[in-house]
């Protein structure tokens, strides 16, 4: 299991912690956004879901991992 903090370039809302925890629930990816932070907490099985794959994701919904 990977548990690990990454900078989320494209949050500015409240909302927007909603939508990444939402769509990351549907990968098996536990996620925390902290808007204030600009940050991710990220809980996710490496064998099921690579961080390749969350950023193609996140991409889709105009956020990018940036560390």
């Amino acid at each position: 299991m990977i548990n690990k903090k990454f900078k989320v370039k494209g949050m500015h809302c409240k909302s927007c912690e909603f939508l990444i925890k939402d769509v990351l629930s549907d990968f098996a990816v536990e996620a925390k956004a902290d808007l204030n932070k600009k940050e991710v907490l990220l809980n996710f099985d490496e064998n099921k879901i690579s961080l390749n794959k969350i950023k193609e994701i996140l991409k889709k919904y105009k956020y990018e991992i940036v560390a």
